[in-house]
């Protein structure tokens, strides 16, 4: 015959179900800690990576404008030959680095933000920069070696009048200025030699004409 359902049978019944649902417990106990271990996890990652994102994106801001520094030397190339006097005085300053091998000429790419610094066109009346400078080579308007000196030295004078004396910008602009007059004379004294071989070479020519005359 079926077990009568006794009130002790009702009791035990009823103290089994409390007691698995204390094991569910547990076990609900532990997937949500796991659950808060994991969340604490990714909130920590994500609160890398967003501390981290402002420094990747100042590599990519510095390696974007290094690509853009070298594809605007590249790209002047197809313009102008290299052995261009012209060019190779602009060259030099825009490829001008450190004693350590660092780029300086790199924040004169450019000029600087109106947004950001309003007040350099306050102070600025002239502003001019290695774009302005390049945009003018590939124009022509340029014919001596004089005329693209004083538009560097106008950039770099309009550098030291916005930036205090010793701050690295200023140290900056007296560098790359001692490395453009340097290069100016080379320039110049090779363009005086040139000079005179050609008038040498004409005289030559001309007094052989003179004797093939008589």
């Amino acid at each position: 015959s079926s077990a009568l359902r006794t009130p002790s049978n009702l009791t035990a019944s009823k103290l089994t179900g409390p007691s698995s649902q204390g094991k569910g417990s547990v076990g609900d106990e532990r997937n949500s800690s796991n659950k808060y271990y994991r969340y604490c996890q990714s909130s920590c990652f994500l609160g890398v990576v967003l501390l981290s994102f402002p420094f990747f994106l100042s590599l990519c801001a510095a390696a974007a404008r290094y690509e853009e520094g070298e594809s605007e030397a590249e790209s002047i190339t197809s313009f102008m030959d290299t052995s261009n006097p012209l060019y190779q005085l602009y060259d030099t300053v825009r490829s001008c680095r450190n004693n350590q091998g660092q780029l300086i000429s790199e924040p004169f790419f450019h000029l600087p933000s109106k947004k950001k610094y309003p007040d350099y066109y306050q102070q600025i009346k002239a502003p001019i920069s290695l774009q302005q400078i390049r945009t003018k080579l590939k124009n022509h308007e340029y014919e001596t070696l004089d005329q693209l000196e004083a538009d560097l030295n106008l950039m770099f004078e309009n550098a030291k009048r916005y930036n205090v004396p010793n701050s690295a910008i200023y140290k900056r602009v007296l560098k790359m200025q001692q490395v453009m007059q340097a290069k100016k004379k080379e320039l110049a004294r090779r363009d005086d030699i040139e000079d005179g071989d050609s008038m040498i070479s004409s005289a030559t020519s001309d007094t052989g004409s003179s004797k093939r005359k008589r």
